[in-house]
């Protein structure tokens, strides 16, 4: 079905009956559906009026607009020199700071297809354009006209039109021009809406149709025509006040319009089959994403979006959008600026690092024996150790089809006395290691606390802000997205746990007199990630119950939203006064002693032996194995491998102190 043709039959059908300016649609006025190609005047309008347009060009130029530049030297930064080049780039003129000058710049590129920058020059006695640079600005393009030789095609000179019919004429070598090339024209630029011009049309008629019934007081669903060669303005006059009287009000739209005399029914309305403007909406928000390569999240559109790819959206956005735009820029201003040398404009990477890949690579590497020790350190942003060059592969492995070396018996090494064999080495290493805990118990309480806050706002901004209303029975599901809650406990968690690990290794190793310096591991690394994943699930988990008691309660008694929000602000009281404590320090407790246990075999130590801190709340299973030593692949007579063991369940784990 035509829709545009239907609204304009409506439209005029009517605006024959109801001759008031105010009451007649006139639909597509803002844009033209004529010949859009290359009228740059369409662009600039669709960018004002069209919503998703705005949002996703502003998105494109407002990342290019965080370009940070740097010199380069055949290939390697400069960090000194002639770098006055990048304070101009970062303040190109006393408008303009550098982000707004280059956002600004995106946007002319991809509203009008082209950008021009006037280098603003200090002339000389020789050469008007051979100055030193004062400044840069940019030059509306659809105000610009390039004059071309016409015998070799080179250009001549820019001419800008200014108000009042005066004009001004620029040297070749006073503009950078930067434009989207036309296959057609290759010096002609193709305004990266044209393409979606007719989607965008289409988008802004609908939704002017929508708005003019809205301003109408509702839409005429119905009409009863009347059966008269002609109407008296008296008489049509009573109609208009009578239409007023009773149909002008959206609450009343679609009700038939009866008017007297002899007449016929005729049905003017569109179905709501035939209008679909909510899909029509979803169909041109879509256009909009494929156009601009911006992806929904980024535009604040989030349905059916999982939040496990928004991240991935990001970042193939910034890699295979944001990235190549400034490319291309740099490569445009190191052209202008050094066009002979070895010097070059370049920028940081805006693309964010994927870390997540980044660490499945180094399980696989590590897994593979395809690093040295420092390789991996270096990738985990650690500082390199005393003979750490080296690959260390298993013991055992040799090539197939080779028989094995032989291993001449060698002599029995020295028995290890350990330390914490010496019961009162045992209490201070034990009140040590105690009170490092509590140092990183104290971060993750407080890293917590921060996150509940955070999260019962969400909570509270998720219902709705009426002082009153009629809350439904699965209101809890619409305010908490418990996906994206563990993901953000994740990725807040996360850091604080590998420093607890990372640090509780490298403490027991020190405090034991041993030189070996603690690895993180990909086997660590991937525990560390199930342990945050499993460890932020259920807290969820446990805060989405007692919500949801919370909820049912204050449904059930037909409270207001500030009854239901006092409710939810008394759940999160609780969660930060008792839960969180205990959390903090059981997960903290768990990962240190974890990074105990791995340390120890990093170390080559053949035991271990158990540590508690020797008061009135230490557990009968743990008070009894004090001092025991084990084989480090042994269970302890308790049943736990180490403290904290969670394979010994929550009764054994939950508040522990103690130590190995």
């Amino acid at each position: 079905m035509n829709i545009k043709k239907t609204f304009q039959n409506l439209s005029k059908g009517i605006g024959e009956l109801i001759t008031s300016k105010s009451y007649s649609l006139t639909v597509g006025d803002s844009l033209k559906t004529g010949n859009l190609w290359g009228d740059k005047n369409q662009c600039i309008k669709a960018y004002q009026i069209a919503l998703y347009v705005n949002k996703a060009i502003n998105k494109r130029s407002t990342k290019v607009g965080e370009i940070e530049f740097v010199l380069e030297k055949n290939g390697e930064r400069v960090e000194k020199g002639d770098t006055g080049i990048l304070d101009l780039l970062n303040k190109p003129n006393q408008y303009f700071t550098g982000r707004q000058f280059w956002a600004l710049y995106q946007l002319h590129k991809d509203i009008y297809g082209e950008a021009y920058i006037w280098v603003d020059k200090t002339p000389s006695l020789i050469n008007r354009g051979s100055g030193k640079v004062n400044a840069l600005h940019l030059l509306k393009p659809d105000t610009i006209t390039i004059k071309y030789d016409k015998t070799t095609g080179e250009v001549v000179s820019y001419a800008q039109q200014l108000a009042g019919g005066k004009s001004r004429s620029f040297l070749p070598d006073e503009i950078i021009r930067d434009w989207y090339p036309n296959p057609e024209k290759l010096l002609s630029p193709l305004p990266l809406l044209t393409a979606g011009m007719k989607e965008i049309s289409t988008s802004v008629q609908l939704s002017e149709y929508q708005n003019n019934i809205l301003e109408n007081g509702g839409r005429v669903g119905d009409v009863f025509k009347i059966k008269t060669d002609r109407i008296n303005k008296t008489g049509l006059s009573e109609l208009k006040d009578t239409y007023l009287a009773n149909y002008a009000e959206a609450k009343k739209a679609g009700t038939p319009l009866f008017l007297g005399g002899d007449a016929d029914y005729v049905r003017t309305a569109l179905t709501p089959n035939e209008l679909d403007f909510l899909e029509s909406k979803k169909t041109t928000l879509n256009d909009i994403c494929i156009l601009s390569e911006v992806p929904k999240p980024l535009l604040a559109s989030l349905e059916d979006i999982k939040y496990d790819n928004a991240d991935a959206s990001m970042l193939i956005f910034m890699r295979d959008v944001v990235q190549p735009l400034m490319t291309q820029l740099a490569s445009k201003l190191s052209n202008y600026f050094y066009p002979k040398e070895m010097m070059n404009i370049s920028f940081v990477d805006p693309v964010p690092e994927n870390k997540e890949e980044k660490r499945k690579d180094l399980i696989v590497a590590d897994t593979i024996h395809a690093l040295t020790i420092n390789e991996k350190r270096e990738a985990l942003g650690l500082e390199p150790v005393k003979n750490g060059d080296d690959i260390l592969i298993p013991f055992g492995l040799t090539t197939l089809g080779v028989e094995p070396a032989v291993i001449e018996p060698v002599a029995k090494k020295k028995a290890f006395n350990h330390p914490l064999k010496n019961k009162e080495f045992r209490i201070k290493y034990g009140d040590i290691k105690v009170a490092f805990e509590d140092e990183y118990e104290a971060i993750l309480y407080k890293s917590i606390q921060e996150y509940t806050k955070e999260q019962m706002d969400r909570i509270v901004n998720g219902i709705s802000p009426e002082e009153m209303r009629s809350f439904t029975k699965d209101i809890i599901d619409e305010a908490f997205n418990e996906k994206l809650e563990i993901k953000l406990a994740y990725e807040k968690f996360k850091p604080i746990m590998e420093k607890a690990l990372i640090a509780g290794g490298a403490k027991s190793l020190a405090l034991l007199g041993v030189s070996h310096e603690f690895v993180l591991s990909g086997i660590m690394a991937g525990w560390l990630d199930k342990k945050v994943e499993v460890f932020s699930t259920q807290i969820n988990d446990t805060t989405f119950k007692q919500l949801k008691n919370q909820f049912s309660e204050s449904l059930a008694a037909g409270e207001s939203r500030q009854q239901l929000v006092r409710r939810i602000e008394g759940t999160y009281g609780d969660i930060s006064k008792g839960r969180a404590k205990v959390i903090a320090r059981t997960e903290i407790h768990n990962a240190n002693q974890y990074g105990t246990f791995k340390a120890y075999g990093q170390a080559g130590l053949d035991t271990k032996i158990w540590v508690t801190v020797g008061d009135g709340k230490v557990r009968d299973t743990h008070a009894m194995v004090d001092g025991e030593e084990k084989l480090m692949d042994m269970n302890f007579s308790n049943g736990l491998m180490y403290p904290g063991d969670e394979s010994a369940g929550a009764e054994e784990v939950i508040n522990c102190r103690c130590q190995i």
